[in-house]
């Protein structure tokens, strides 16, 4: 009985290493521990749709707290019939930027701001996005490289949100940045583009295109959101859902959208999400 209660203090032990390990390098515990110390402010919410049932939300933090970018901000968070759709997506409008020497920045904090029916969302880039690895974090804080400002504008009547992004405050020379739009890849599973469609396993990661019009659509055929711009532009369509599993802990990956892609001068970028049932 003494060899079998050692046994499970050791056990034990070994599990609260492992947690004490693991959010030292990946905090996600200590997310939902901060938001229940500290309550956040409330996420603005505001309707896509005449009848409310589709809209769209605006966090000034890092919610939802969701896999692997759990701690990364996120741009506007569709909504249908009450329940977030993102999953571990960015959600639409959220800036990412490459910089010459192939660093990958993206933001942790940010602040919001309110006008009518317009929302402004100021990303600042203190996060390098870093390869993975034992005791490596995947998104390592860091100086802050400069910020980038992206205005939301929301037409319910049209279901669309037109959104800015402005990248013109990032301050060490970039190479490229991009624009994620990306929700749930549970509940999104199928691209489609003028004259071209594909759904399910072929709907892969990272694929480009220069359509002036791409369309996720939910598998249930009940929703789905385009990205529109003005003229065909460089951009990739994508959808990934799977498990990564490390040393450290299991971090899920459940994304499907379409990403803009702008490389200097170009430092500002406007287009239109349409989405519809």
């Amino acid at each position: 009985m003494t060899a079998l209660r050692w046994l499970l203090r050791a056990l034990l032990a070994l599990v609260l290493l492992w947690a004490v390990l693991k959010e030292s390098r990946e905090p996600y515990l200590r997310l939902f521990l901060d938001d229940w110390l500290r309550p956040k402010p409330p996420p603005i919410t505001l309707p896509l749709s005449p009848d409310g049932r589709l809209a769209v939300r605006l966090y000034a933090s890092t919610q939802p707290h969701i896999g692997k970018v759990a701690r990364l901000q996120k741009g506007l968070v569709l909504v249908v019939d009450g329940r977030e759709r993102i999953e571990e997506g960015f959600g639409f409008g959220l800036p990412l930027v490459v910089t010459e020497d192939g660093g990958q920045f993206l933001s942790r904090a940010a602040s919001v701001e309110q006008q009518g029916n317009v929302l402004v969302k100021r990303y600042l880039l203190d996060t390098q996005d870093t390869p993975s690895g034992f005791l490596r974090r995947k998104y390592e804080p860091v100086a802050p490289i400069g910020g980038v400002v992206v205005t939301y504008t929301v037409d319910a009547a049209a279901g669309a949100v037109d959104i800015a992004a402005d990248f013109s405050g990032v301050q060490r020379p970039w190479r490229h940045a991009y624009v994620m739009n990306e929700q749930g890849a549970r509940f999104f599973t199928r691209y489609q583009e003028p004259g071209f469609a594909v759904e399910g396993r072929e709907f892969r990661k990272w694929q480009p295109t220069v359509a002036a019009e791409g369309c996720v659509v939910a598998e249930d055929r009940s929703v789905r959101f385009c990205v529109l711009t003005e003229e065909p532009t460089h951009r990739y369509y994508g959808r990934e859902r799977y498990n990564q599993y490390y040393p450290i802990g299991v971090y899920t990956l459940s994304w499907a959208g379409v990403d803009l892609e702008l490389s200097p001068p170009q430092t500002q970028v406007r287009y239109r999400v349409l989405v519809s049932r």
